[in-house]
């Protein structure tokens, strides 16, 4: 089970940097408002973000389910998914799709919806990486994988509302977030071919 959260936690990370751009974007403009809007638009922030997290991992237990019953040899074909998305990072430039959400999001008010179906939107990495790795657990697995990543979320919003003190945290993740997203998602990859195939 430690192995299966090491796994929960690499996956977690590689394809959740890009919720945290969302995240901290999301909160940047909550913390600008009155004091009396702010605490409502921060709560309405993470309830968007948890609430369309947990719709993206149920959407990847119900892909991982739908593959479990596909051969061994296909599952270790879907990690290429996850090692694919690595070296694509590598490959593209997403800074041009970072500013138009980022412009998106400031000329909208905030709200759970708006928060909700963006994040929902942007969960298609997640499920590249999510489904694979879901379906090489068996169920009592996958309830507690289930519930880390939850837990993860919750920390997650803690963390994006502290990034927002900091305002070099856009460059700071251009720089740093993007490259380590990639390799995460690369080793990630790697292993669950080799579970697969082994």
């Amino acid at each position: 089970m430690f192995a299966n959260l090491i796994k929960a936690t690499l996956a977690f990370l590689a394809t959740d940097m890009d919720d945290l751009f969302l995240l901290v974007t999301f909160l940047m403009v909550a913390v600008s408002e009155a004091a009396d809007k702010k605490r409502q638009d921060i709560i309405k922030v993470f309830i968007g973000q948890i609430l369309g997290f947990i719709v993206i991992v149920l959407l990847a237990d119900l892909g991982g389910l739908g593959v479990r019953m596909l051969s061994k040899d296909f599952i270790a074909g879907l990690g290429a998914i996850p090692l694919f998305m690595g070296f694509e990072i590598f490959w593209t430039e997403r800074h041009a799709r970072r500013e138009h959400q980022k412009k998106s999001i400031n000329q909208h008010v905030v709200s759970v919806g708006f928060v909700f179906i963006t994040i929902l939107a942007d969960g298609g990495d997640n499920l590249g990486v999510y489904i694979p790795f879901f379906s090489t657990l068996n169920n009592t697995d996958l309830i507690l994988v289930n519930l880390y990543l939850v837990f993860l979320i919750c920390l997650w919003c803690g963390l994006g509302l502290w990034f927002t003190h900091f305002k070099d945290f856009e460059t700071f993740f251009h720089k740093y977030g993007e490259n380590t997203t990639a390799i995460i998602l690369i080793v990630l990859g790697a292993a669950l071919i080799y579970q697969g195939l082994n």
